[in-house]
């Protein structure tokens, strides 16, 4: 390019970072300052979310602070959830939580699902459980469904049954449920859609057969599934 301005520096560094090659996306990021171009909001997020998904802790430390340090950039949302991320999957739970409570924005569902979602990997069971009290009392059953199933899952990483069930008959008395799991995939312009469960869909011979392909290859490679987490279903709580 004859020239480059933060724009085209920002788009290729969010390339890099959304496909997972994170090193570059960070090198990128180094050739833009060389270049004496200024990184705005976006190009600093590009950057905090190639540190959340190559786990680079101690540079996502750096480059969050240098946010209003060095470019007088405030932080966002988007910002604060790259760092919570970040910080929870590398164990650092205390400090992704301290970040959550001095945040000047109120934290969204991103945010407290990143925090519970490293409780999971963790097995904070003492963390997530007062996460997910505050939560239940503060959101309405409506937002709080997603949350109280994660915490569950957390109970059984960390193989608490009896807390399991108080999660789940928690949610049966609130009367939630969490919204089955949904994905999509666009194909020549057609948005194919598929619900979790789902046996209605015209294909769905054809998709179970070819999980299950999936699923043999899977273990024969040495995957093995996680069946803390193949809990019983609201509907089958209530019916006992």
């Amino acid at each position: 390019m004859p020239e480059r301005n933060v724009v085209s520096w920002t788009t290729m560094i969010a390339g890099y970072s959304q496909n997972g090659r994170c090193k570059q996306a960070l090198s990128l990021f180094h050739q833009m300052q060389r270049a004496h171009t200024t990184p705005d909001e976006i190009t600093l997020l590009g950057v905090l979310c190639a540190c959340s998904h190559a786990g680079f802790v101690d540079e996502g430390r750096h480059y969050f602070k240098s946010m209003t340090q060095i470019w007088g950039i405030q932080p966002r949302i988007e910002h604060y959830g790259c760092m919570v991320d970040l910080l929870s999957r590398a164990g650092f739970l205390d400090e992704a939580h301290g970040l959550v409570e001095i945040m000047p924005i109120k934290p969204n569902d991103a945010v407290w699902g990143a925090l519970l979602g490293g409780c999971k990997i963790h097995k904070n069971v003492k963390l997530a459980s007062k996460i997910g009290q505050k939560l239940a009392m503060e959101l309405d059953p409506g937002q709080a469904a997603g949350y109280l199933v994660l915490l569950s899952n957390v109970y059984a990483t960390a193989k608490r049954w009896e807390d399991v069930v108080n999660v789940r008959r928690k949610m049966i008395d609130m009367g939630v449920r969490k919204p089955a799991g949904r994905s999509w995939v666009q194909i020549n312009g057609v948005i194919h859609d598929f619900l979790a469960g789902d046996k209605a869909h015209k294909h769905a011979s054809s998709i179970y057969n070819i999980l299950v392909v999936i699923t043999k290859q899977a273990k024969w490679e040495g995957y093995k599934p996680n069946s803390s987490e193949a809990l019983l279903g609201i509907e089958e709580w209530s019916s006992n």
